[in-house]
């Protein structure tokens, strides 16, 4: 298993880190770092596509080049104003974590200017073959193919 640490402050909404294509979420710690307050905190994923109403590339743009599909971003959340008191770790387990990662990000998005939270992601790599699917994990477990 492969572990991806992030110290995460302020209310700016942050994409969380470790998560890559072809990897199982295994679980995600959030521990509430700040001294004295609880920490709000929304964990959600994005997935985000092209506009293929507004597709007017059938055409060239006015600076020459061909006009861009406009993108269209959607939010799916985990949790949602979920307190977390000061010093409380909260565990989300694979259950709680099933998205497919090559298709959805995952970001964290604190309440406060002042708010602390350190986020651990535990993660294990899909490996597939020609005939079947096998996991690994990411230090060289068991199985043939460990890195």
């Amino acid at each position: 298993m492969a572990n991806a640490y992030q110290n995460i402050t302020g209310n700016t909404a942050k994409q969380v880190h470790g998560i890559r294509k072809n990897i199982n979420l295994n679980c995600i710690k959030l521990c509430n770092t700040h001294n004295s307050d609880a920490v709000v905190l929304n964990l959600y994923i994005t997935y985000t596509t092209r506009d293929r109403s507004s597709d007017s590339r059938i055409s060239v743009g006015d600076d020459g080049n061909w006009d861009e599909l406009a993108t269209v971003t959607t939010t799916y959340y985990i949790l949602k104003n979920v307190h977390i008191p000061k010093g409380v770790t909260l565990v989300l387990d694979n259950k709680d974590l099933s998205f497919d990662t090559s298709k959805y990000k995952l970001y964290i998005k604190l309440d406060q200017s002042d708010s602390a939270v350190d986020v651990i992601v535990d993660t294990e790599i899909i490996q597939k073959n020609k005939s079947t699917s096998r996991r690994n994990s990411a230090s060289g477990g068991s199985g043939s193919g460990g890195y």
